[in-house]
């Protein structure tokens, strides 16, 4: 551990910035944030705490240390305990004797009856924009918090935390929107190859099958060419979500592209999709979309995996084959590939 009369050097920073910074993964970072502030603060506990800005909530993300009573997962509103009000005021909160503080909660902070000692919280921030925060129980006693050096430690930490959790927050949301259709907010093609991909692998080593449907809507054509694009992109969306409240929760849904969606049922026998498809067949002409009260139709195509193909493009492709069968024979149906 430093001790108090020494100083920030320019490799303990180095150090600290490329073991905490170094990955985008936020597990990996969140195991760097506690390595770190466990090998140069020497606290006797540490959690890690994620904020959430669009439910104003934080959830404890790790626990390190002898704690009993906090649960990984928990979550609880911005201002409950010393965390939430570290979070909502962003600055540094110490407390001497927990059990004394109206702002101390053994619901998120670290229970008091666990350990003796000092409890200190300090705000992961970026800028203005909290993204966490890190609170540690050091020995009652310790000078190194007291210090400049205790005290700049810490800081390096939260700060070089939250650059890493900015980072790999952004890079979430930069891989989200690479897979997601901006028309219809599903997710696309490119999505369910990579996740064809594995489930392939999975389904080989566990001898299971799934099935894919491929949809396609039935004239939609005349709906661009009588009201326009704008209502159409509205359609393919409210088609869209319709369709994907009609599936079990572990059902993926794209668009494929145009008019065209792909429904991925893992688990599922062709028999088994073919039936959820002649469900969407029947129901889907029974709604009516928009404001403009349209009635729509759709042509199904259903293979499995193992049956029809062992990999992804040949299952698709078949899978749009007996689609197609149908819009051959005069649409509004459902075709097994055979």
């Amino acid at each position: 551990m430093l001790e108090p009369s020494a100083t920030l050097s320019s490799e303990l920073l180095r150090e600290i910035g490329s073991g905490i910074t170094s990955s985008l993964d936020p597990e990996e970072i969140l195991s760097a944030i506690a390595h770190y502030t466990e090998k140069w603060l020497k606290p006797k506990a540490v959690v890690l705490y994620r904020y959430h800005p669009s439910v104003q909530q934080l959830s404890i993300d790790a626990i390190h240390g002898v704690v009993t009573g906090l649960r990984l997962g928990r979550s609880f509103p911005v201002g409950e305990g010393m965390v939430g009000l570290s979070v909502r005021e962003k600055k540094t909160i110490a407390l001497q004797d927990p059990r004394t503080e109206s702002s101390y909660s053994s619901q998120c902070d670290i229970p008091w009856f666990d350990i003796e000692g000092e409890w200190i919280c300090i705000p992961l921030q970026y800028g203005q924009e909290v993204l966490g925060a890190i609170q540690i129980v050091v020995p009652k006693g310790w000078g190194g918090w007291g210090t400049e050096n205790g005290a700049a430690l810490l800081k390096t930490i939260a700060d070089f935390s939250a650059v890493a959790l900015r980072n790999a927050d952004a890079m979430a949301r930069l891989r989200e929107l690479a897979v997601i259709d901006h028309v219809t907010g599903l997710h696309n093609g490119r999505y369910l190859q990579e996740i064809l991909s594995h489930e392939i692998s999975r389904a080989r080593r566990y001898r299971s099958t799934f099935t894919l449907i491929f949809m396609d809507l039935d004239y939609f054509k005349r709906v661009n060419d009588e009201f326009g694009h704008l209502v159409g992109s509205q359609l393919l969306r409210s088609v869209g979500q319709w369709v994907k409240k009609q599936l079990r929760e572990s059902d993926i849904y794209v668009r494929w592209g145009g008019d065209e969606f792909i429904l991925f049922l893992p688990n599922t026998s062709k028999e088994g999709g073919a039936i959820v498809a002649k469900r969407l067949c029947v129901r889907m002409p029974a709604e009516s979309f928009l404001e403009q009260k349209l009635v729509v139709s759709a042509s199904f195509g259903v293979v499995a995996f193992p049956d029809d193909g062992g990999e992804v493009e040949e299952l698709i492709k078949k899978a749009d084959e007996a689609m197609y069968r149908v819009k051959n024979h005069g649409r509004n149906g459902v075709e097994m590939y055979s």
